[in-house]
């Protein structure tokens, strides 16, 4: 099949590598794209903490779960806010059973309290300054 068949130009010929190269060229685009990952757009760090504070049970707002604090030793005011998968609960040590509790039964376990003030543990990240984001409270039997 000549590329001039007597003076003319055979445009089936033409047309016909042409959307080969074309195929082909897309083919190669594409395949090459295949090995390589999105970029990641990094979110916001977060850093976990864990704090020991003094809970201050006239501090509980029922309503938007949350409640405050001086964590020690620092005294500072601390607002916590918590979640549905918050987990509030208590134990006598790492390998003992853990007891658990709805927030209402945490702060009725607060608000009866007698003797003296007990250190609690939080565990969650800073949302913003003096506000945390709490994943667990507990404290822990002695």
């Amino acid at each position: 099949m000549p590329f001039l068949a007597q003076g003319n130009t055979n445009w089936k010929f033409i047309a016909i590598v042409a959307v080969l190269a074309v195929v082909v060229g897309g083919g190669i685009l594409f395949l090459s794209g295949l090995g390589q990952e999105e970029p990641v757009i990094p979110e916001e760090e977060i850093t976990e903490i864990k704090i020991s504070m003094f809970i201050d049970s006239d501090s509980f707002d029922l309503e938007e779960k949350t409640f405050g604090g001086e964590p020690w030793p620092s005294g500072e005011k601390l607002k916590v806010l918590t979640t549905e998968d918050t987990k509030f609960y208590r134990t006598a040590g790492p390998a003992w059973q853990k007891e658990y509790f709805t927030f209402t039964e945490f702060h009725s376990l607060l608000e009866n309290w007698v003797g003296p003030p007990w250190p609690f543990t939080v565990k969650g990240a800073y949302k913003e300054e003096g506000i945390l984001m709490a994943d667990e409270v507990f404290y822990i039997l002695q």
